[in-house]
This record gives structure tokens, sequence and C-alpha cells, in this order.
């Protein structure tokens, strides 16, 4: 929240002339999803922006997208540097015992 805020104060309502509720848009999109999107489109639309509940979708459609590539993209590099193992098809992190200077996993 703070930095979505902070980034719409200082740039994007200067720069733009953006309503001060886009700043809402990281936290109903990205963390909240397309159910609270879909939910507050009728409040955005009550609050005299429209379009914020379209753009509130959209966010929420990318956030799935970046979380589905993103997390395939680091469990592999997890999996290909070590840093994370296969046990009996489950993901686990690999532990290192700093006094004996073993693996564990």
């Amino acid at each position: 929240w703070s930095i979505s805020c902070l980034i719409t104060g200082a740039i994007l309502i200067p720069a733009f002339g953006v309503s001060p509720l886009f700043a809402s848009m990281y936290a109903v999109g990205f963390e909240g999803g397309h159910g609270t999107a879909a939910g507050l489109a009728d409040t955005y639309t009550a609050l005299g922006e429209p379009t914020y509940g379209d753009i509130a979708l959209t966010a929420a459609t990318i956030g799935i997208l970046l979380g589905s590539i993103c997390g395939v993209i680091l469990v592999n590099w997890g999996l290909a540097t070590g840093r994370v193992a296969m046990h009996n098809g489950t993901i686990v992190p690999v532990i290192e015992d700093v006094e004996a200077g073993e693996k564990e996993g």
C-alpha cells in the first residue's frame, strides 16, 4: 500500500492527473484478485471513476500471470542452483548445517 500511495502521489497525480483512488489498484488488483476487483467496480463508479473497475480486473489478471510465470522461474532456478530440493515429490528448502558443512534436504 505505502509504495503504491507514494508512487501515485509523487508521480502519477502530478504527471498524469490520475485520481488518488488509483493508489488502490495495487491492493485491489494484485492482492485482492478478480473477486475484489469486480466487487469494487460499482464503488469506483459511485466515486466518479467508472473505468477503475476494468483497470483493477486488468491488474488482477497481470498479477496471476506474473505470479505464475515468476513462480515457475524461481522454483526452477532454486532447483538448478541447489537452493531447494525435491523430497517425495515435494519441493523443500536445502538447509546447510554451518558447523558440519553438510547439506540437509
